[in-house]
């Protein structure tokens, strides 16, 4: 396949890129920001190019266009700009995918008050500005694009070793020092998904009939979980690293 994969240096972006290159079976362009740590990154591989945000690869035609980028904050003016550039990325690439457009989006688009597990029928409540850039792109998207099977996926919180600001990693990293968890019992929920999973679905909907996508998918975990059982669990698995005992306190809110 031809694949022009877009924001291949972020934490998705990257994992995907990686897996595909792996296989040797894709000519791949990468579009990204920071050209020379990718280049170097993936130098090995000759059937992946890398070009930067404002370049685009010489095929007059590719298979599928995979979008992975997007600021990843609340600032109104890169989200603009953001947005912006995006869009045109969606114009250009929805009259040279012959396959389909590939969107990944976010389940914060339905709220992050919701406590039980996205479906695609629920209501869509984005409650803050990069919720509501993640809807906009999907609404651009299925504007803009005729002819072309398109998907944009709702993905949940990712997680994985290289993303050290999730709690699944803060709470690693103190068992492997050997230190002591204190956490507040509250009614937050969390839907993390790992990294590995969420590549491993975006090669199976890459392998499948595109003719058969539909607009919106969720791709997240099969269950919610309180912070407390994410840290029983991290202290569990972490006996086998860890040379002492560490004790887990759970305090009310």
């Amino acid at each position: 396949m031809r694949i022009v994969l877009n924001g291949a240096s972020g934490f998705l972006g990257n994992s995907l890129l990686s897996q595909l290159a792996e296989s040797g079976e894709n000519e791949i362009v990468a579009i990204t920001g920071n050209v020379s740590e990718l280049r170097e990154q993936f130098k090995e591989y000759e059937t992946v190019s890398v070009i930067g945000r404002n370049e685009f690869p010489a095929w007059e035609q590719l298979d599928y266009f995979v979008n992975c980028a997007f600021p990843r904050n609340n600032d109104g003016g890169q989200l603009a700009e953001g947005l912006s550039y995006l869009f045109e990325q969606i114009d250009y690439y929805s009259t040279r995918a012959t396959k389909g457009i590939i969107n990944i989006s976010s389940q914060s688009v339905y709220s992050q008050k919701k406590d039980a597990l996205a479906v695609e029928s629920d209501s869509v409540h984005p409650d803050t500005l990069y919720a509501l850039g993640k809807f906009a792109v999907e609404k651009y998207l299925a504007h803009r694009v005729q002819g072309v099977p398109f998907t944009s996926i709702r993905m949940a919180s990712l997680i994985g070793p290289q993303f050290g600001q999730r709690v699944t990693n803060i709470f690693a990293k103190k068992v492997l020092n050997g230190e002591d968890i204190t956490v507040k019992k509250g009614t937050q929920r969390f839907h993390y998904l790992d990294i590995v999973d969420a590549v491993d679905g975006l090669k199976k909907l890459l392998a499948s009939n595109p003719k058969g996508w539909k607009p919106v998918y969720n791709l997240g975990p099969n269950r919610v979980c309180t912070i407390d059982e994410i840290a029983e669990v991290v202290i569990e698995v972490g006996k086998e690293y860890c040379q002492s005992t560490v004790h887990l306190t759970i305090e009310n809110s």
